[in-house]
Order: C-alpha cells, then structure tokens, then sequence
C-alpha cells in the first residue's frame, strides 16, 4: 500500500469490499474501496466514523515515484457516491448487460445497492464465460490470453471476489479504441491444457468451451 502511494489516504479508513475493475474499457484498471467502521466508540475522547465514505484510484503505473495508484474524487459519479456507508461486500456484475462493469455494495445499516456504470464515451470490450469439459467445469483457475493491437491482456478466473462475496464468473476485457471486430483468445484451462479460440466477437459476451477450440 505505501509502495502504491494509497497509504495516507486509506490508513484513517476501515475497508472491507476491494475491487479492481475496468470501469471505462479504456483497457486501464481502475481501484474501488467500499469502507466502513466495525462499531461506534470513541478514540482519545474523538468519535471515530462509522460511515466513512468510498475510494476511487486510478492506476497510473508510476512505481518510481510511489504515485502508482492517484485517488479521484468519486462524488461526481451519482448520489452514492455523496455520501459516507458502513460498507461490507462489493463485488462486479454486468446487470443491464451493456458492455461495463457494474457493481453490487452491502452495508451494516442500509440496503444492498447496485450501482449502474453510465460511462461515456463508448469504447470496445469483450467477455468470456468458460465451461470447462476434463477440467472443472466453473473452470476456476483458467488464465485467458488476447493479443491486440494494443498488446497482451491476461486475466485470470478465480473463486473469491472479496469479503463475503463473489464476483460474476466473467473475464472482461476493455479494449479501448481497438477498432478489431474479433480477436484470438488463448485459454490455459486449470488441468495446464492450452486451446485456442479464433475469431471471438467483440462488443459481446462469448462462453468458451473446453475442447471446442480451434
């Protein structure tokens, strides 16, 4: 966390829900906290917030400075964004089935939320879903490969998304301004099998299947 340039600024704060996300297919991840306190109490005659409000980083890849992560002010972004929560679980989902990331809150003294992502302006993505066959079919543990004009992407499928919860079980992949129609797709499945996909549509949500490669 110091190494990132994060530590002032989430050490005064309890966070629970972590996510790093694509939140403007940009191809660039961006890192959201949802914080929120354990109890009421005082420290040294000062009460310590119970509600304390979300963080935003963005990623800028400046380890030499220890600025790789920068805290964007996340109160422009909707009401919920307004206010403080005594938040829990966060976790990743495509609700509306667009194309972006939205995200799903608890909290300790309010309703779940789920926030919509209305980004603009509108740039490529792809998603897969994969089924494995020999391997388990959740395919927990699968790395996928894309290889674009932009360069490599890999992202990994895993089991956990953060506490008390667990994200859609989709790789998503922004792509930015990438014009490409369909890219290849390297899967290594959890049994160390490598297959390869082509042709994969972007723009859309493609499930890949252990064996059906090309």
């Amino acid at each position: 966390t110091s190494s990132a340039g994060m530590i002032r600024s989430t050490l005064p704060l309890v966070g629970f829900g972590t996510e790093a996300m694509d939140v403007d297919n940009d191809g660039g991840l961006e890192l959201f906290l949802i914080n929120g306190h354990v109890d009421v109490f005082s420290r040294a005659g000062e009460q310590v917030a119970y509600a304390q409000p979300v963080q935003i980083f963005r990623h800028t890849g400046n380890r030499e400075t220890e600025t790789e992560f920068e805290g964007i002010d996340p109160r422009p972004l909707g009401d919920y964004f307004r206010k403080p929560h005594v938040g829990r679980s966060l976790w990743t989902v495509d609700a509306n089935r667009d194309g972006k990331v939205d995200l799903v809150t608890t909290h300790q003294t309010e309703p779940v939320s789920l926030l919509i992502n209305r980004t603009s302006p509108e740039q490529s993505w792809m998603r897969i879903r994969l089924v494995g066959t020999s391997a388990s079919r959740d395919a927990i543990g699968a790395m996928v490969a894309i290889e674009t004009s932009a360069g490599p992407r890999v992202a990994g499928l895993f089991s956990g998304g953060g506490y008390q919860c667990s994200n859609e079980r989709v790789l998503h992949f922004g792509l930015g301004t990438v014009g490409l129609d369909e890219i290849s797709v390297s899967v290594t499945w959890p049994n160390g099998n490598v297959e390869e996909f082509h042709r994969v549509k972007t723009r859309a949500e493609t499930t890949l299947i252990e064996g059906q490669g090309g």
